[in-house]
């Protein structure tokens, strides 16, 4: 039986849309427990700086720290499924990344007059909402959807729920996260 040039076309442009979702899935299945680990961070860190304002800065740094140390190990484990090498490269390339983050906030605060804790909070907050929109846009859009989410409730807390901004950000910031890291891990 031959099929025709036509049909060979069809059935070859459908491999490939098929090879591409195949890629978008693999792509939120691994971004997905990140998401929750870093929603967890935010919620644990952020709401201790509610309820106990002199612990969080110290508590965003050592959380962060096992964030990262949590991030390196969740691609060290996914590494078995990928190529070494480009997992190598991809995990490098994320180690920079975090480092040109933290790099850009630091050198924003140093030239910003002194903020007050919730100003510094939404800061970074709102950089690292901006982040996840950059990464959706070339992972996936729920990731840009789920940072442009967080985005705007961090906006709203910051103007409407003052008193109790860092419990907010931290539910609300974290929530997405984690929320979309769930959503992300069932696509």
């Amino acid at each position: 039986m031959a099929i025709s040039k036509d049909e060979a076309v069809s059935a070859l442009k459908e491999i490939g849309e098929a090879r591409d979702k195949v890629l978008l899935m693999r792509r939120y299945r691994h971004a997905a427990p990140h998401m929750i680990l870093w929603g967890s961070i935010w919620l644990i860190a952020d709401s201790l700086f509610d309820f106990y304002p002199s612990l969080g800065g110290p508590a965003w740094m050592v959380l962060s720290l096992i964030g990262v140390a949590g991030s390196s190990v969740i691609g060290w484990r996914a590494r078995a499924a990928r190529d070494a090498g480009e997992a190598r490269a991809a995990q490098g390339k994320w180690v920079v990344a975090y480092a040109t983050f933290l790099a850009y906030i630091v050198a924003t605060q140093s030239v910003l007059p002194p903020l007050s804790a919730s100003q510094c909070n939404a800061l970074i907050s709102l950089f690292f909402a901006a982040a996840y929109m950059f990464v959706g846009i070339w992972l996936g859009w729920k990731i840009f959807w789920v940072g442009l989410a967080m985005g705007a409730l961090v906006l709203f807390g910051f103007f409407a729920v003052a008193p109790h901004y860092f419990l907010w950000v931290g539910v609300v910031s974290g929530g997405a996260l984690m929320a979309g890291g769930i959503w992300l891990r069932r696509v």
